[in-house]
């Protein structure tokens, strides 16, 4: 077990450093603030996290990208990664791509997705670095959905003058969910990895 954390630890402070973590990155458009957070999570737990953070007294929630200006814009400093982003299919809506909604209630009027979900439950939004052969403009980099509690990924915050509004009307499938000791342990890992990047700022 503990060449296993060891290794774990490793691994997320060679990604911290390649990736090119810093402050948070702003765009002059919204005038909001975006930060990638390198703690693996499932998607309920960032969202719960998310709210909770401020930044330039702007309040946190996952991101929600509503339009190509912004999406080129994240990409331009997040796009190595898999991560969650505020986007979230409500309950009983049409598999696959029916009933798409942002946590701020902005229109979910422009995508970037695949959303192939085949199997049902996958509710909810991340964003993928990879290449989709369903990609709507064939680029690398796309939208998936996935189980809102079943995976653990990094996730993006926005910290802007929307807020999350607090729906909870989705679909919150656990299959395929982790142990719960396993997800303490990765998320810890990452508490570490930013413990000792800002030691060395």
């Amino acid at each position: 077990m503990k060449r296993i954390v060891f290794t774990l630890s490793m691994l997320t402070l060679i990604l911290w450093q390649n990736i090119g973590f810093a402050s948070p990155a702003h765009w002059s458009e919204n005038d909001h603030w975006y930060e990638l957070v390198p703690i693996l999570t499932s998607w309920t737990d960032a969202r719960t996290t998310a709210r909770s953070q401020v930044f330039d007294n702007k309040n946190g929630y996952l991101a929600v990208i509503s339009s190509r200006a912004e999406f080129d814009f994240v990409l331009s400093y997040y796009n190595s990664v898999d991560y969650w982003i505020g986007g979230f299919q409500l309950d009983g809506s049409t598999e696959p791509t029916g009933g798409f909604v942002w946590i701020t209630e902005e229109p979910f009027d422009w995508t970037e997705e695949n959303l192939s979900d085949n199997s049902g439950g996958q509710s909810v939004l991340y964003f993928n670095p990879g290449s989709h052969s369903s990609d709507p403009d064939g680029t690398a980099g796309y939208w998936d959905d996935d189980y809102a509690t079943g995976s653990l990924r990094w996730y993006l915050v926005e910290y802007g003058t929307y807020i999350d509004d607090g729906i909870d009307n989705f679909d919150n499938d656990d299959s395929g969910s982790i142990p719960e000791p396993l997800t303490c342990l990765l998320t810890g890992i990452g508490i570490a990895a930013m413990a000792l990047k800002k030691r060395k700022a």
